[in-house]
């Protein structure tokens, strides 16, 4: 399958994706979402053996286990914030190389020369475009993606050969380390194993998959927080009761865009498995794979969030698989009747080829939304304001900011998470008068109700280009006591003189 080609493609796109955006911010490397530098943050705590953000106060502000922990060696260097975009990079090419080997497994290389190179043209660009994402996200995505390829190819070569490869294993077992929602996947292949009566391998790979994150439970209870991260925590438990929050999540995940036509494929998937699996007219080789997909694709229902980025490892692993189960009857159509394959595979293609050219667009213009904002915001933070502050964009504000920084959204403070989960009146003026915080700067509108009237606007910061990855265009700074009203504005008309061009910061002064 020539992998070298889909690693050029990548690494071709990449560069392009970088140079834009480069160019775009000045310069500045920047990732294409704030959250990376959460997990920056929380590995320069880590490095210094202190759990949490903020001294003196634990937190868990990160939805993976393993990844700050990876990044944290590098912390004192002053390259750490490239640390996840060489990591990425490696990960990329290692899943690029497999997805190659994957397409050897389906059979593609029979087809005829023609076909064979269009799907690989097309396979490869749009792989990359895929992969650019991941590696411009600069978080664990791209090792969590490669774990979900890893699983799928080893369960593939086990059915095949009877044996399962010395590195199946590992990319099994590291899937939920990586991130939660990978246990899904760990599920499946242990039930793939009970179905081949592998019992004393699947018992080892479920102790191997359940001690560690145990452990981390353990460790985060020890220190006085949940037994999940409040990162984790802030996403899936958005209410009081149980059953309430279940039903909200399964009413975002199938109704709401604009994330709902994720969540359909793989329940149309997983059903699709079940009456295949039901009527027995699957291939005895194609049963395991078949179970793989309705375990997966359920138990991501039962309990995912179909947000792009978080089920982005979930297709890595279930279109392989489908393919895999349709392999031969899509190669019998293709053989027999030669003309079915361009209206079968054209309007894939178009698609696939549109989304790719889009993302050399998109991408470097999401990485300028968080120059121009968050990245702004850092600046005025650790050059001008050099003191406490709240915020509800956890990243840039934190990220090599030596001063106390509440996050009221709740993923690095679990008061701030819990005090919002219950609702309490005044709990955002509580919490920032309890730190002695002279300065708030959030979106207004994921606090409705909750900002005090006395609150005094102080300023807003816009965006210079259209809105991309930044939640909103507008941040809103406040002063939550009135009193540091002067010396902030002094402060903001500085910084304002700092500003790229394009970037508005209006000072209003109090009114």
């Amino acid at each position: 399958m020539r992998p070298l080609r889909f690693s050029v493609c990548f690494l071709a796109m990449l560069a392009a994706n970088c140079i834009a955006l480069l160019w775009l911010n000045h310069g500045k490397f920047i990732y294409i979402l704030d959250d990376p530098y959460i997990h920056l943050a929380f590995s320069e705590d880590l490095r210094q053996f202190h759990f949490g953000l903020n001294a003196g106060e634990a937190a868990a502000p990160s939805s993976s286990i393993l990844w700050p922990f990876l990044l944290a060696p590098w912390a004192e260097f002053s390259f750490h914030e490239y640390v996840p975009l060489l990591l990425n990079v490696i990960l990329a090419v290692l899943t690029a190389l497999l997805i190659a080997r994957v397409f050897e497994q389906l059979g593609v290389e029979e087809w005829p020369a023609r076909r064979h190179g269009f799907i690989v043209a097309v396979a490869a660009v749009t792989l990359g475009a895929f992969l650019c994402l991941l590696v411009l996200m600069g978080m664990e995505h791209t090792l969590q993606v490669l774990c979900a390829v890893a699983a799928m190819h080893g369960a593939i070569l086990f059915l095949n050969t009877g044996r399962a490869p010395a590195w199946w294993p590992a990319a099994v077992v590291l899937g939920p380390l990586v991130r939660y929602e990978s246990a899904t996947i760990t599920a499946a292949v242990l039930f793939l194993l009970l179905l081949r009566r592998c019992y004393r391998l699947a018992m080892g790979l479920t102790a191997a998959s359940a001690l560690p994150v145990a452990a981390y439970s353990l460790l985060l209870l020890s220190v006085g927080l949940q037994a999940l991260p409040s990162s984790v925590l802030s996403k899936l438990v958005t209410t009081s009761s149980a059953w309430a929050g279940v039903r909200h999540r399964l009413y975002e995940n199938f109704a709401l865009p604009p994330y709902s036509y994720l969540a359909w494929p793989v329940l149309f998937l997983a059903a699709a498995a079940g009456v295949a699996l039901l009527f027995r007219r699957a291939r005895s080789n194609n049963a395991p794979v078949l179970w793989m997909i309705l375990i997966a694709g359920l138990g991501y229902i039962a309990g995912g969030i179909f947000y792009f980025r978080y089920v982005l490892f979930l297709y890595a692993f279930l279109v392989p698989a489908t393919a895999y189960v349709c392999r031969r009857p899509l190669a019998r159509v293709i053989a027999t009747h030669p003309l079915v394959f361009y209206p079968l595979f054209l309007p894939f293609a178009a698609a696939a080829l549109a989304a790719s050219a889009a993302a050399l667009v998109v991408l470097p213009l999401a990485s300028n939304n968080i120059y121009e904002q968050q990245y702004q915001m850092h600046r005025f933070l650790v050059e001008f304001h050099k003191g406490p502050v709240a915020v509800n964009d956890l990243g840039w504000t934190s990220y090599r900011n030596p001063h106390y920084v509440l996050d009221l959204q709740g993923l690095g403070s679990e008061a701030a998470r819990e005090a919002r989960l219950a609702a309490q009146p005044g709990w955002m003026d509580t919490l920032v008068r309890e730190k002695h915080i002279p300065l708030v700067m959030i979106y207004p509108g994921w606090f409705p109700g909750s900002i005090p009237p006395r609150w005094q606007r102080v300023a807003t910061l816009r965006l210079g280009r259209a809105r991309i990855s930044s939640a909103c265009d507008t941040v809103w700074f406040f002063d939550p006591d009135q009193r540091a009203v002067p010396d902030t504005v002094q402060k903001l008309q500085a910084f304002k003189k700092t500003l790229p061009e394009g970037v508005s910061l209006s000072i209003h002064g109090g009114t």
